[in-house]
C-alpha cells in the first residue's frame, strides 16, 4: 500500500511541479506522488510550482511511517555486569530498539513473570538488593505489533577488589632499607590504597610502602586496604625485623606464682629482645650452671645471686644480663581459724578471730560480699575484729583476704544472721493521683530471716475498720510481695498497709490510693431572708476535701464564702448560710470541691433571689430577738409561780392569825413548869379551832418536830374541876414528869422582853415557841420563850383557835425584836 501526496496549483500556462523530501529533490513534473509504507520514506515533504511569474512552495508535510521494534540491543554489550550490594553498576545498563512510534521498555528477571522495572535503564529507579547473581532481559513494544525481546544478561554482586596481596623485597634487617608492594585485581580499576601498621593508620596512600632505615619498632602486622567502585578489601603482611640481643634480663617464676619451700616449682629464665632467637647461659653466684632451672622443686640451697648472658646469629659474643636476681624462698599467707558456725540475731556484733602466717608480712582486707570493710597493712599472727550486724542487709559472706609478694589466701565466714524484716525497695506513689479505672501495681522487695509472714490490710477511704487483703490481688514470694488491681473503683481508694513479721520483729509500709475529688451534686439554694445552701458531696478521692462556695450577682465576678462556716447536714449533705446577699437581686451559686490532687466544680449552677419581708418577720427571723423573747417568757413564768406561792401562803396565814396567840397564865403560883435551854429564834404559832381534841406526839431528840412559820396555842393541863368547860390546850411540861423541881427563877432572856399583855381573855399565857426546821437526825429541841423563859417539851394542839395577841407593841420594841431576829 502507498500513501498519495497531491500538489495542486493555479497557473496559466500550467505550472511545472517539483517534489522535495527533507529539502532534497525527489520527483518532477508529476502533481501526484505515491509514498511506499517504508520506514525509510518517513520525512518532510513539500512541492514547488513554477511558472512564468515565478516559483511558489507549498507548506511542508511531515510524514512518519510507523513500524514495530526491530532488534532490541543492550548497552554496554557485555554479557555479565557487576554491581555492589544495595547499589548499582558503575555504568548504566540500557535497552534500545528502532521503532515508531517510540517503544516502551520493561525488564524481567529469569524465572519471574512479573516486571522488575520499566524504562530503558535497568537501574535508573532501583538498586540491586540480591546477594546472588540474576539474569535479566528487556522487552520493547509499541502500538505496532509484534514486540521484541533483547538478549539475556547476568548481574552479579561484587564487594571489592580481588586477590589483594602484599609482597616484600629483601629480608628485613635493622638499619637496612626495605619495601612492601600492595597488588589487587580491580574490575573497574583500583581507586585508592591505605596502609596500616598494627591497626594504626600510617597516612600512606601509595601502592608501594618504602622504609629507608628499618628499626625493631617497624616489626608488626601490616595491612593494605584497596578500594574500588564496589568496595574495599585488605591484604596482610607480618614483618619481623632482625636485630642483635637487647635488654638481656634474668627472671624467675614459680608454677604457683609463689616460692613455697617443698611445694612450689621454680623456673629461671633469661629474657632478651633479639631476632632471630637467642641462646642463653646461666650463672649462680658467678658460677656457670650446667643446667637450666625449669620447673625445679625449690629448696633452700637454690637461694643465691643469679645472672645470665644471651647471643644470636647476628653477633659472635654473649651479652650479659643487665640485672641480678636474689632468690629467697617465700611462702604465701596461710589463714586459719578455729571459729565454727555462728548464729547472730541482729542487731549485734559478729566477732571473727583468725591467724595469718606469711612471709613477707601480709596486707589483710576484710570484705562483706564485694564491699571492703577494713584494710590492715603488715599483718602476721593473731587477728581479731568485729563487724556490726544491724539488719538483714548484713547477711552474706564475710571474707578475710591476706596478700603478700608471694601470693594470697582467704577464708570465708557465713554467719547465720537472724533478723527482723526490712524493706529493701518499693514503688513511690507519694505524689501520684489515681482515677477510677486506673490500674495499681505496687511491689515491695524485702529481706527477713526467718521467713516473714506477709499480710496486707486496707482501710477504705470512708471507713475506720481495717480489712485483710488476700489473693488473687496479692502475690508473694521469699523476696518480694506485690499488690495488683486491674481497675480501681471507689472501694479501692484508701490506705493500704503492708506488715512483714517474724519472730524478731515486724515492719510496716503504708501507701495511700488517692485522687482528685468528684463533682458535688444536688445543689439547692433557698433565699427566704438569706441564702441557705445545701449540696451532696461527691467522692473525695480518698483524702480530705474542702468546699468553696462561690456566688455572684453578674456571673463575671465570683465572691468566695468562708469554708469554715460550712457545716454537715443530714442524709450526707453539707450546708451553709450566706447573710450578706441583697434583696431583689438574682444571685448565682456554685460549689467547688478540692483536695491536694485537684478541683471539681459542681455539676450545676443554681440561681436564687432574696425577696422583701415585713418587719415582724424580720424580727422573728432575728436570732437575738428569739433569744430575748424566750428569756422574757421564762421570767414571766417564774414570777407567776412565785406570786401563786405567796398568795397561797398569805391565804393560809390570814386564816390562822385570828385566834392563834400565846399568852402567859395569870397565876404564876399554879405554874409548875420548868424552863431550860433558852434559844434565840422565836416563832408564833396558832392552830385552827377543832371540834375534837387531838393529842400531839411527844417531841424527842429521836423525833424532833419540824417547825412552821405559824401561830400555835400552848395548852395548859386542865384543872380537875373544869375539864369540860376548858378548851383543849397543849401542855408545856418537863420531859421528866416523875421528879418535879421548883420553879426556876426568871433569868435574863436573850430575847428582849415582850411588852405585849402576857395573858389573854381565857387566862392563857402567851409564849414564844421556836420550831426550827431541823433535820431528822438533829438532837436539838423546840425552844419556848416567855413564862419565865422556860423551855420544855410541849403538846401543841393545832385544832383550836385562840385570839391573836393585842397589837400594843410600840415601834421601838418592834425594831429591837427585828434586830434580835436578824
Amino acid at each position: 500500500m502507498t500513501i498519495p501526496l497531491n500538489c495542486s496549483s493555479s497557473c496559466n500556462p500550467a505550472c511545472k511541479i517539483a517534489w522535495y523530501k527533507d529539502k532534497r529533490p525527489l520527483l518532477r513534473d508529476n502533481p501526484v506522488i505515491y509514498i511506499r509504507r517504508d520506514r525509510r520514506m518517513s520525512g518532510v515533504y513539500h512541492c514547488e510550482a513554477s511558472g512564468v511569474e515565478g516559483k511558489v512552495e507549498s507548506d511542508p508535510v511531515h510524514l512518519t511511517i510507523q513500524y514495530p521494534p526491530g532488534d532490541v540491543t543492550i548497552t554496554p554489550g557485555d554479557d555479565t555486569f557487576y554491581t555492589k550490594l544495595r547499589g548499582k553498576p558503575l555504568h548504566d545498563i540500557t535497552c534500545e530498539a528502532d521503532c515508531v512510534p517510540e517503544c516502551t521498555y520493561r525488564w524481567y528477571i529469569e524465572g519471574y513473570r512479573f516486571t522488575y522495572t520499566t524504562g530503558n535503564s535497568l537501574f535508573a529507579t532501583r538498586s540491586y538488593y540480591y546477594r546472588g547473581s540474576l539474569r535479566f532481559r528487556c522487552l520493547a513494544s509499541n502500538a505496532i505489533e509484534p514486540y521484541n525481546y533483547s538478549r539475556w544478561i547476568t548481574v552479579k554482586v561484587k564487594d571489592g577488589p580481588d586477590n589483594v596481596t602484599i609482597m616484600s623485597s629483601l629480608p628485613a634487617i635493622e638499619n637496612s632499607s626495605f619495601t612492601l608492594t600492595c597488588s589487587a585485581s580491580c574490575y573497574h580499576g583500583c581507586q585508592s590504597y591505605s596502609w596500616y601498621h598494627n591497626w594504626r593508620s600510617m597516612n600512606q596512600s601509595t601502592k608501594v610502602l618504602r622504609f629507608h632505615r628499618l628499626s625493631k619498632k617497624d616489626s608488626g602486622r601490616y595491612r593494605c586496604q584497596v578500594t574500588d567502585y564496589f568496595g574495599e578489601k585488605p591484604g596482610y603482611y607480618t614483618m619481623t625485623v632482625q636485630y642483635d640481643p637487647k635488654h638481656v634480663t634474668i627472671q624467675y617464676r614459680s608454677s604457683l606464682e609463689h616460692l613455697i619451700e617443698g611445694q612450689d616449682r621454680l623456673t629461671i629464665t633469661c629474657d632478651a629482645d633479639c631476632q632471630p632467637r637467642c641462646t642463653y647461659l646461666f650463672y649462680q653466684n658467678e658460677k656457670l650452671l650446667n643446667k637450666e632451672y625449669a620447673q625445679e622443686v625449690v629448696h633452700r640451697n637454690m637461694s643465691g645471686r643469679y645472672t645470665c648472658a644471651a647471643k644470636n646469629s647476628l653477633m659472635n659474643a654473649y651479652r650479659n644480663s643487665s640485672n641480678i636476681q636474689n632468690i629467697k624462698i617465700k611462702y604465701k599467707p596461710k589463714i586459719t581459724s578455729t571459729q565454727n558456725h555462728t548464729t547472730i540475731s541482729a542487731p549485734s556484733l559478729f566477732y571473727v578471730n583468725v591467724s595469718v602466717d606469711s612471709f613477707p608480712l601480709s596486707r589483710v582486707s576484710i570484705f562483706h560480699e564485694k564491699k571492703r570493710l577494713t584494710f590492715l597493712p603488715n599483718v602476721t599472727g593473731q587477728l581479731s575484729f568485729n563487724v556490726s550486724i544491724e539488719s538483714c542487709l548484713d547477711q552474706g559472706k564475710y571474707r578475710v583476704e591476706a596478700v603478700n609478694d608471694a601470693g594470697s589466701d582467704n577464708i570465708t565466714f557465713i554467719p547465720d544472721v537472724k533478723c527482723s524484716p526490712i524493706i529493701v525497695r518499693y514503688s513511690n506513689l507519694s505524689q501520684k493521683g489515681y482515677q477510677v479505672g486506673d490500674s495499681l501495681n505496687y511491689t515491695v522487695a524485702y529481706k527477713a530471716t526467718p521467713e516473714a509472714e506477709v499480710s496486707w490490710s486496707f482501710v477504705r477511704w470512708n471507713k475506720k475498720e481495717s480489712i485483710e487483703i488476700r489473693e488473687p490481688q496479692i502475690q508473694n514470694n521469699e523476696e518480694y510481695t506485690m499488690i495488683e488491681i486491674s481497675g480501681l473503683n471507689f472501694s479501692n481508694f484508701g490506705k493500704y498497709k503492708l506488715e512483714l513479721k517474724n519472730d524478731l520483729g515486724n515492719i510496716t509500709q503504708e501507701f495511700h490510693i488517692q485522687g482528685p475529688p468528684q463533682r458535688p451534686t444536688d445543689l439547692n439554694v433557698d433565699c427566704p431572708h438569706s441564702a441557705i445552701i445545701s449540696w451532696r458531696p461527691g467522692f473525695d478521692g480518698g483524702t480530705t476535701q474542702n468546699f468553696i462556695i462561690e456566688y455572684s450577682d453578674n456571673s463575671s465576678f465570683w465572691q468566695i464564702y468562708p469554708s469554715e462556716s460550712i457545716v454537715p447536714k443530714d442524709n450526707n449533705f453539707m450546708s451553709a448560710q450566706i447573710n450578706d446577699i441583697q434583696r431583689n437581686i438574682p444571685y448565682s451559686f456554685r460549689i467547688l470541691a478540692n483536695n491536694s490532687f485537684g478541683v471539681a466544680e459542681s455539676d450545676t449552677t443554681v440561681n436564687c433571689t432574696r425577696q422583701n419581708i415585713d418587719k415582724m418577720a424580720s424580727f422573728i427571723d432575728n436570732p437575738n430577738a428569739l433569744v430575748g423573747i424566750g428569756i422574757l417568757v421564762l421570767l414571766l413564768l417564774i414570777a407567776t409561780a412565785v406570786l401563786i406561792a405567796v398568795l397561797k401562803l398569805k391565804r393560809k396565814r390570814g386564816s390562822n392569825n385570828q385566834d392563834n396567840s400565846l399568852r402567859k397564865q395569870g397565876n404564876e403560883s399554879h405554874e409548875e413548869d420548868n424552863a431550860s435551854d433558852i434559844v434565840e429564834n422565836i416563832l408564833y404559832i396558832t392552830a385552827d379551832d377543832a371540834k375534837e381534841q387531838i393529842q400531839a406526839p411527844e417531841a424527842t431528840t429521836e423525833n424532833p418536830q419540824n417547825g412552821s412559820d405559824v401561830y400555835a396555842v400552848v395548852e395548859k393541863k386542865p384543872k380537875p374541876d373544869d375539864v369540860e368547860d376548858q378548851p383543849v390546850y397543849t401542855d408545856v411540861c418537863k420531859a421528866d414528869q416523875k421528879k418535879k423541881k421548883p420553879a426556876i427563877a426568871a433569868k435574863p432572856s436573850k430575847v428582849k422582853k415582850d411588852e405585849r399583855p402576857t395573858v389573854n381573855k381565857d387566862g392563857l399565857i402567851y409564849v414564844d415557841l421556836d420550831l426550827k426546821d431541823t433535820p431528822s437526825t438533829s438532837t436539838e429541841v423546840f425552844v419556848i420563850h416567855g413564862a419565865d423563859d422556860r423551855t420544855q417539851y410541849v403538846d401543841i394542839d393545832f385544832t383550836r383557835r385562840a385570839d391573836p395577841p393585842p397589837d400594843t407593841d410600840n415601834e421601838q420594841s418592834r425594831n429591837e425584836k427585828e434586830k434580835e431576829k436578824a
